[in-house]
């Protein structure tokens, strides 16, 4: 059987549908930020997890990967206190690590599919352009910093998160993080909203998001 580009399982869809169950959603998340992560076998189509012995996903397998020295990165141990859900977590360590199928990440898979932001329609959507350089990005980012204060810039998303943490004393820290995780997280579902519901970009919505994610998160931690 030929499988299309819209056969094909995209991360993007799992931000916009809602009716998809929760377990089925972090498998289906899991498989594309750990790209061949899952297996499949003559027959029916059926998602398997490889890192357990079932084939089922879990947050334990997850979390045993993140913990795992050859997976690790400068920025794991941050990242891993934040207080956000473990899908949030994986969600953002694959920004960071720029595996996210953004438009620029899928031509360069060979897929074709238009290349610009949809948020701007003025640059190609990369990672570093959706969460930090697009105009609709920087003004979600506005939105959390003091007025007179602007966003320190950097080549990637990691330099550009780590930066701006520097200036915060330890107590903020933790915070930062917390709503820097959640606004990359709400401009990401923004962004599948606009292409998969035709919706127009709302910036004041992802800070509205933001705000509540973050007291959720931290109310329930």
């Amino acid at each position: 059987m030929v499988r299309t580009l819209y056969d094909t399982v995209d991360i993007e869809v799992l931000s916009t549908v809602d009716k998809i169950s929760f377990a089925l959603k972090e498998i289906l998340l899991v498989k594309h930020f750990f790209k061949a992560s899952l297996e499949f076998l003559p027959g029916e189509d059926a998602p398997r997890w490889k890192w357990t012995k079932e084939g089922a996903f879990t947050s334990k397998s997850a979390y045993s990967i993140m913990r795992d020295p050859g997976m690790r990165s400068t920025y794991y141990n941050q990242l891993w206190k934040t207080k956000a859900p473990l899908k949030v977590k994986v969600f953002f360590w694959t920004a960071l690590l720029d595996r996210l199928l953004t438009r620029e990440n899928m031509h360069h898979k060979g897929w074709t599919v238009q290349r610009e932001c949809v948020l701007c329609q003025n640059n190609f959507e990369t990672g570093l352009h959706l969460f930090a350089q697009c105009p609709f990005a920087r003004y979600v980012w506005d939105g959390f910093f003091r007025p007179g204060a602007n966003m320190q810039t950097g080549d990637k998303l990691s330099e550009i998160w780590l930066l701006n943490r520097q200036l915060l004393t330890m107590n903020y820290k933790d915070n930062w993080d917390t709503v820097w995780m959640a606004g990359t997280w709400n401009i990401w579902k923004m962004r599948c909203t606009v292409i998969f519901e035709g919706a127009s970009a709302d910036a004041d919505e992802v800070i509205r998001k933001t705000i509540q994610d973050c007291k959720a998160w931290i109310s329930f931690c």
